[in-house]
């Protein structure tokens, strides 16, 4: 595509000079581009595996090197997650409890 020299731009009339001048060719590398219609994504409510028991709350707990070693100990001999041990710990002291509570009643 050739330009006219008016649209080259000339050093005499303050242009940088050349057929490409930037400021002659609006559109090109500068200024606004066109705006594309915003797409719209749909999620499902549910998002991962059906489950029948979620899990909806998180706690944080501190804890020793030692009991963090006998943590990931029970993790590897049993091939569970730590956050299973966690939760077959509080079911076996739940239970434990509710036993006693139930002879000390009787």
């Amino acid at each position: 595509m050739r330009f006219s020299r008016a649209a080259q731009g000339g050093a005499a009339k303050g242009g940088l000079g050349g057929p490409y001048d930037c400021r002659k060719l609006k559109g090109f590398g500068r200024g606004r581009r066109p705006r594309r219609p915003a797409e719209r994504v749909v999620e499902s409510p549910r998002t991962g595996r059906p489950t029948d028991n979620p899990k909806r709350n998180a706690y944080r707990i501190m804890m020793t090197d030692d009991e963090l070693k006998k943590l990931e100990y029970c993790c590897g001999f049993a091939k569970l997650s730590k956050a299973d041990v966690l939760r077959l710990g509080i079911d076996k002291v739940y239970t434990e409890l509710k036993n006693k509570e139930i002879k000390v009643i009787h």
